[in-house]
């Protein structure tokens, strides 16, 4: 259900953001993975995603999460600007 991707990905989420801020940054990849893969379209999972590839040095990892966010922007803000 619907429901519980959405508390999965959130609580993996936070696990990743506390991980992260400890240093922890294979765990907090571990975790910002799980909550991207529910939603892999979430901007903030996957800027999550992108610095722990970044904590745990694979740059081009990170590289392809930040590419695919700029990405995302680009079409949202596309959209928007046709539904105008």
């Amino acid at each position: 259900p619907i429901f519980f991707a959405e508390e999965k990905a959130s609580t993996s989420s936070k696990l990743s953001s506390v991980y992260y801020q400890f240093g922890d940054f294979r765990q907090s990849l571990r975790y910002s993975q799980i909550a991207a893969r529910y939603f892999p379209n979430h901007v903030i999972y996957l800027r999550q995603l992108g610095d722990a590839y970044l904590g745990t040095k694979q740059l081009a990892e990170a590289q392809k999460v930040y590419t695919r966010m700029i990405n995302l922007a680009a079409i949202k803000k596309d959209q928007r600007i046709l539904a105008e």
